[in-house]
């Protein structure tokens, strides 16, 4: 009795599970869609893409302080040839000076690179870059002080395709070729030159870019630049922003 009644319970049990086995089965791609994080196809939909950020500038030494902007940047990478281009301006004076009414800071950085794939997730090589760098302090009664610099270097690269992230950073040194410094005030200008000369820069940046959806991604990154020449100043830059891959 006891042995039936225990079998008769198995096999009607047995039949629901059979009934609800289709349901549940036709819920695992769905759920194995929701539960798995999308990733890139490879590192080549970060490195040719275009995209919009804002951005945080600060010196850090040097009677420094922090101000923010916003900022576009580029880059295309075919047959192992890579070109970037970087443009970003900020709405304030990045030096603390006395008397100080406001400023800004803009900033273009361009970069001609090798990249070689090593499989789909890593590529390596160099490049070279032109950055070009302008300070403004404004002061009482319309008057500006204005500072830029050039420099032309050079170093290595990399992005690294880690599921729905990628990672790039790079490493140069960049040699001033020249620089400028003017005061202005009302139609009244002044160009002039100092021992100072121009700033090398030591550069190194890494940014990390998650993908959203299809060709979207969103990313955030840092930016470290260390002029010298007489002295030294470090200029650190943080930026948040979305992409768009092609």
């Amino acid at each position: 009795m006891y042995s039936h009644v225990q079998f008769g319970s198995v096999v009607v049990k047995e039949e629901i599970f059979m009934k609800k086995l289709p349901n549940t089965l036709a819920l695992l791609p769905a759920a194995a869609l929701l539960f798995s994080p999308v990733a890139f196809a490879d590192v080549g939909q970060v490195l040719n893409s275009v995209s919009l950020y804002g951005n945080l500038n600060g010196i850090s030494n040097d009677g420094g302080r922090t101000t923010g902007g916003l900022g576009v940047k580029g880059s295309w990478w075919q047959n192992n040839v890579l070109f970037s281009a970087n443009y970003h301006h900020d709405f304030g004076s990045s030096f603390a000076v006395p008397d100080r009414t406001g400023g800004a800071n803009t900033g273009v950085n361009v970069k001609l690179g090798y990249l070689v794939p090593l499989g789909s997730s890593l590529a390596v090589g160099p490049y070279l870059a032109y950055q070009y760098q302008r300070w403004t302090v404004n002061g009482p009664d319309s008057a500006a002080f204005h500072e830029t610099n050039n420099a032309i270097g050079g170093g290595g690269m990399m992005a690294l395709g880690l599921g729905p992230v990628t990672l790039t950073g790079n490493v140069g040194y960049l040699d001033g070729v020249s620089a400028t410094y003017s005061y202005t005030q009302g139609g009244y200008k002044d160009a002039f030159t100092t021992a100072k000369g121009s700033d090398n820069v030591l550069q190194v940046g890494a940014q990390a870019n998650l993908q959203i959806a299809g060709p979207v991604f969103a990313f955030t990154g840092f930016k470290w630049d260390r002029y010298m020449n007489h002295g030294a100043i470090n200029v650190l830059q943080g930026n948040v922003g979305l992409g768009y891959g092609f």
